[in-house]
């Protein structure tokens, strides 16, 4: 919900945004504690493979 389906809404838009960038934001939010943010505890739910396929997703998006 907070960046849409495909990246372009919400607080952060992350279409077209690399998708190492997001993989590496993605695995420093698992790292903290998941109560400090709700994002982190959505992180701390996937694996390393399903963040590695959601940031390729994401960074194929065409940006508008």
């Amino acid at each position: 919900q907070c960046h849409g389906t495909d990246g372009r809404k919400g607080f952060e838009e992350l279409a077209g945004k690399s998708s190492s960038s997001i993989y590496e934001e993605m695995k420093e939010m698992q790292a903290k504690a998941a109560d400090s943010n709700i994002m982190n505890a959505h992180a701390r739910a996937y694996t390393t493979e399903e963040i590695k396929i959601i940031a390729e997703y994401i960074s194929k998006q065409i940006k508008y």
